[in-house]
């Protein structure tokens, strides 16, 4: 996922230069316990670069959703489901792309994906506009395994600034980092640069471990 995003930033960089420097991400969305919320995490991804996919022609590109698509999510009877997938065609128009991803599948469940998802459920806080960077008030929490959730944690701000940092920092000591860190480097980041990019778009990864 890493790698994929890493070369969007080098055409949109081409394209709009300065831009992709700090650009904050549109989320996917989760409904749980029947409330609509933000998901900082992207559980359809594994599965798209599983499969080969890429946007179609007609997607209007926006460097405020680097993967092409929106999603939207529910927890039901304890499994992740997915309930839709759509692409920009224009400003105003969307297009629904279930059907064509998940043919004859009534009922999507995500068992490709194991992870934590990370879903603010709070009062933002602090703003950064770089992917999922800023910062709630509050925080649930949802580890899943094969599509089913096997555990739930709420947190408020510190406590998640805590997890993530000791998340972060068990991820800086794996050779999945040094191979980010080296392809960051390598696209024109500064160390520092490189740092925080993988800080925020491979939260995904340290955060499910």
């Amino acid at each position: 996922m890493i790698r994929s995003i890493l070369v969007v930033l080098c055409m949109l960089a081409l394209l709009l230069p300065g831009a992709v420097q700090a650009t904050a991400q549109i989320p996917d969305t989760i409904e749980v316990n029947g409330e609509k919320l933000p998901l900082n995490t992207n559980p359809l991804s594994a599965h798209l670069e599983r499969i080969g996919w890429a946007p179609p022609e007609d997607t209007v590109a926006s460097s405020a959703n680097w993967r092409g698509y929106v999603a939207r999510w529910r927890i039901d009877q304890d499994q992740l489901v997915l309930a839709s997938v759509t692409i920009a065609v224009s400003l105003e128009e969307t297009k629904e792309l279930l059907p064509t991803l998940f043919p004859d599948v009534a009922r999507v469940v995500a068992d490709w994906y194991s992870g934590t998802l990370v879903i603010p459920d709070g009062s933002q806080i602090r703003y950064v506009h770089m992917g999922y960077g800023s910062t709630y008030d509050h925080y649930q929490l949802i580890r899943v395994e094969a599509g089913k959730v096997v555990e739930r944690q709420a947190m408020d701000a510190a406590a998640f600034a805590a997890y993530r940092a000791a998340k972060f920092e068990a991820y800086q000591k794996t050779a999945e980092f040094q191979r980010d860190f080296a392809d960051a480097r390598k696209n024109g980041m500064s160390k520092r640069e490189a740092d925080d990019f993988l800080r925020s778009f491979s939260a995904e990864q340290y955060l499910s471990h």
